[in-house]
């Protein structure tokens, strides 16, 4: 979630709550919410990046993947750096208002990002864990873009 926050960050996009999908491997049924508490994690990400639980009702028929806006590891390669999003996320995403990843898990944990990035990121999943756990952005991408 840390990288999600982070790309949507970088295209000034809104964050959507990522769903996981049901594995037959893992046998685990969880989702978001039932890992983080949703609304601390919104709350304190605000000053990042805007998050919602859902695609507002016009994108949600939108078939993601005919439109092109289904982002893979074919798509861009895992050690892909910020300016790679911007060369290949940003000009999909302004054209269809929306961008799917999959398979999204390590990306952007071989660039250095700026550690008051991290540390917010960071510091934003560990307080929203259940369990107790003692560049702003730019114009690039209007807000009506969702990742």
């Amino acid at each position: 979630i840390c990288n999600a926050v982070a790309v949507a960050s970088l295209l000034n996009a809104t964050l959507v709550l990522p769903r996981f999908l049901y594995s037959k491997v893992w046998k685990d049924p969880s989702q978001f919410g039932d890992i983080y508490q949703e609304k601390h994690f919104i709350k304190i990400m605000k000053d990042e990046v805007d998050i919602v639980k859902e695609l507002p009702p016009d994108l949600k028929s939108v078939d993601i993947e005919a439109v092109g806006s289904l982002i893979t590891d074919a798509d861009l390669v895992k050690e892909a750096k910020p300016i790679d999003y911007i060369r290949a996320v940003l000009p999909l995403l302004l054209r269809n208002r929306v961008i799917h990843f999959l398979g999204f898990g390590h990306r952007l944990g071989f660039d250095p990002l700026p550690f008051e990035l991290q540390a917010s990121f960071s510091y934003g999943i560990a307080k929203a864990r259940e369990v107790s756990i003692d560049p702003r952005r730019s114009s690039s991408c209007p807000s009506w873009s969702w990742v």
